[in-house]
């Protein structure tokens, strides 16, 4: 019985270590890699569609003429461009020749589309999927208490492991010989 329960927790550290540097290369890399643009989606403007909390998947926009009403897009908020959205299109305003001049945007929670027009020199991204929930983690990460957490957690759970190891080798001469050791003195005390 010990030794399926230690079996066990030596599986789930595995699975904790793996899933915390998963997590980190997502996070990290895959938005520099893949020009994606990851990001949180912070108010429940979009519910019942994306949620606060989820994650949500940018392509980038190549041809702006593509785009069309009811499609969802990441963009920077004109008044502070420092902020990012993430809205439905409502109304395209188009130029001579099909060619985008500005965006009429709209949450589905709101009642009225938004008061600015967005320009495609702010637009991120169109949305190309969300995961649900992902988005806390995601926001976590950005701050310095969750990027440590995200390192120093896996970081210190491999270290638990290894001393583990050690401590077999150190008292016992091998590690399989701790490993009996320690399930002798499980079972006969």
């Amino acid at each position: 019985m010990f030794h399926a329960l230690r079996r066990a927790g030596d599986v789930l550290v595995n699975v904790l270590l793996g899933i915390g540097v998963a997590a980190f290369l997502a996070l990290s890399m895959a938005p520099r890699v893949a020009h994606v643009e990851l990001r949180a989606v912070l108010t429940g403007s979009m519910v019942p569609v994306l949620r606060p909390g989820d994650l949500t998947l940018g392509i980038p926009v190549r041809d702006f003429s593509t785009l069309k009403a009811g499609d969802i897009i990441l963009f920077h908020e004109p008044d502070a461009p420092d902020r990012v959205i993430v809205h439905r299109i409502h109304h395209i305003e188009a130029g001579a020749g099909g060619s985008v001049l500005a965006i009429e945007t709209k949450g589905d929670a709101n009642n009225t589309p938004d008061p600015w027009r967005v320009q495609t020199s702010q637009i991120l991204g169109k949305v190309d999927a969300h995961v649900p929930l992902a988005g806390y983690l995601a926001e976590a990460v950005r701050t310095t208490v969750g990027m440590i957490g995200l390192l120093v957690l896996p970081a210190a759970l491999l270290v638990f492991q290894e001393l583990r190891v050690w401590y077999g080798f150190v008292v016992y001469g091998t590690v399989e010989e701790g490993r009996r050791a320690r399930r002798r003195v499980w079972y006969y005390h």
